[in-house]
Protein backbone atom coordinates (compact mmCIF):
# COMPACT_ATOMS: atom_id res chain seq x y z
CA UNK A 1 0.00 0.00 0.00
CA UNK A 2 1.76 3.02 -0.60
CA UNK A 3 0.77 6.48 1.30
CA UNK A 4 1.31 10.25 0.77
CA UNK A 5 1.65 12.57 2.94
CA UNK A 6 0.34 16.15 1.97
CA UNK A 7 0.03 18.91 4.69
CA UNK A 8 -3.18 20.92 4.94
CA UNK A 9 -1.64 24.60 5.77
CA UNK A 10 -4.96 25.71 6.96
CA UNK A 11 -5.30 23.32 9.81
CA UNK A 12 -1.36 22.86 10.69
CA UNK A 13 -1.55 19.16 10.25
CA UNK A 14 -0.32 16.31 8.35
CA UNK A 15 -2.78 14.22 6.39
CA UNK A 16 -2.12 10.57 5.20
CA UNK A 17 -3.85 9.74 1.93
CA UNK A 18 -4.05 6.36 0.27
CA UNK A 19 -3.74 5.60 -2.70
CA UNK A 20 -4.20 1.20 -2.79
CA UNK A 21 -5.35 -0.14 -6.06
CA UNK A 22 -6.84 -3.18 -6.24
CA UNK A 23 -5.18 -5.98 -8.18
CA UNK A 24 -6.16 -6.28 -11.73
CA UNK A 25 -8.04 -10.12 -10.96
CA UNK A 26 -10.46 -7.92 -8.87
CA UNK A 27 -11.81 -5.45 -11.37
CA UNK A 28 -11.80 -8.27 -13.69
CA UNK A 29 -14.71 -10.46 -11.32
CA UNK A 30 -16.39 -7.22 -10.75
CA UNK A 31 -16.63 -6.79 -14.69
CA UNK A 32 -17.77 -10.15 -15.37
CA UNK A 33 -20.63 -9.66 -12.28
CA UNK A 34 -21.44 -6.28 -14.16
CA UNK A 35 -21.88 -8.02 -17.75
CA UNK A 36 -24.15 -10.72 -16.42
CA UNK A 37 -26.17 -8.82 -13.80
CA UNK A 38 -26.70 -6.17 -16.42
CA UNK A 39 -29.70 -7.96 -19.34
CA UNK A 40 -33.21 -7.19 -18.43
CA UNK A 41 -36.86 -8.44 -19.56
CA UNK A 42 -37.71 -6.06 -22.01
CA UNK A 43 -41.25 -6.11 -23.91
CA UNK A 44 -40.12 -7.85 -26.39
CA UNK A 45 -39.17 -10.75 -24.66
CA UNK A 46 -42.88 -10.54 -22.95
CA UNK A 47 -44.40 -10.92 -26.11
CA UNK A 48 -42.72 -14.23 -26.70
CA UNK A 49 -44.80 -16.27 -23.45
CA UNK A 50 -45.39 -19.46 -24.84
CA UNK A 51 -49.08 -20.94 -23.34
CA UNK A 52 -47.88 -23.59 -21.53
CA UNK A 53 -46.00 -21.08 -18.95
CA UNK A 54 -49.62 -18.98 -19.09
CA UNK A 55 -50.96 -22.01 -18.40
CA UNK A 56 -48.36 -23.14 -15.52
CA UNK A 57 -49.23 -19.56 -13.51
CA UNK A 58 -53.02 -19.94 -13.36
CA UNK A 59 -52.44 -24.11 -11.80
CA UNK A 60 -50.18 -22.23 -9.72
CA UNK A 61 -53.00 -20.22 -8.43
CA UNK A 62 -54.68 -23.64 -7.70
CA UNK A 63 -51.38 -24.48 -6.15
CA UNK A 64 -51.45 -21.75 -3.92
CA UNK A 65 -55.09 -22.88 -2.75
CA UNK A 66 -54.38 -27.14 -2.32
CA UNK A 67 -51.34 -25.62 -0.20
CA UNK A 68 -53.66 -23.43 1.86
CA UNK A 69 -56.40 -25.96 2.63
CA UNK A 70 -53.80 -28.34 3.54
CA UNK A 71 -52.23 -26.05 6.39
CA UNK A 72 -55.34 -24.84 7.43
CA UNK A 73 -56.57 -28.96 7.81
CA UNK A 74 -53.21 -30.27 9.45
CA UNK A 75 -52.22 -27.40 11.16
CA UNK A 76 -54.63 -24.70 12.45
CA UNK A 77 -57.63 -27.11 12.71
CA UNK A 78 -56.12 -29.46 15.21
CA UNK A 79 -54.73 -26.16 17.32
CA UNK A 80 -58.02 -24.42 17.27
CA UNK A 81 -60.26 -27.64 17.97
CA UNK A 82 -57.64 -27.95 21.15
CA UNK A 83 -58.30 -24.81 22.29
CA UNK A 84 -61.93 -24.51 22.03
CA UNK A 85 -62.57 -27.83 23.53
CA UNK A 86 -60.36 -26.86 26.55
CA UNK A 87 -62.13 -23.58 26.86
CA UNK A 88 -65.68 -25.11 27.26
CA UNK A 89 -63.78 -27.44 29.72
CA UNK A 90 -62.71 -24.75 31.53
CA UNK A 91 -65.60 -22.82 31.88
CA UNK A 92 -68.20 -25.36 32.67
CA UNK A 93 -66.59 -28.05 34.03
CA UNK A 94 -63.85 -25.95 36.07
CA UNK A 95 -65.62 -22.86 36.30
CA UNK A 96 -63.11 -20.60 35.37
CA UNK A 97 -64.08 -16.83 33.96
CA UNK A 98 -62.87 -16.14 30.82
CA UNK A 99 -60.45 -13.05 32.11
CA UNK A 100 -58.38 -15.48 34.57
CA UNK A 101 -54.93 -16.79 34.40
CA UNK A 102 -56.35 -20.66 34.97
CA UNK A 103 -58.32 -20.12 32.21
CA UNK A 104 -55.59 -18.88 29.68
CA UNK A 105 -53.38 -21.81 31.20
CA UNK A 106 -56.26 -24.68 30.73
CA UNK A 107 -56.83 -23.18 26.88
CA UNK A 108 -52.98 -22.95 26.35
CA UNK A 109 -52.54 -26.84 27.13
CA UNK A 110 -55.97 -27.81 25.03
CA UNK A 111 -54.09 -26.00 22.37
CA UNK A 112 -50.49 -27.90 22.93
CA UNK A 113 -52.92 -31.06 23.41
CA UNK A 114 -54.04 -30.25 19.42
CA UNK A 115 -50.61 -29.53 18.09
CA UNK A 116 -49.10 -33.29 19.22
CA UNK A 117 -52.07 -34.49 18.26
CA UNK A 118 -51.50 -33.29 14.78
CA UNK A 119 -47.44 -33.69 14.96
CA UNK A 120 -48.63 -37.76 16.17
CA UNK A 121 -51.08 -37.99 13.10
CA UNK A 122 -49.64 -36.37 10.35
CA UNK A 123 -46.10 -37.22 10.12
Amino acid sequence: MNRAISSSQDQGMARMMSTYTPPPSFEKEKEQQRKFHSTTATKADAAFVSEAETSKSSSSLVDRFVTTAEVTVSKIFPAGFGWQTSSIIAENNFGFAADTLNFALTTGVGDGVGKSARAALFR
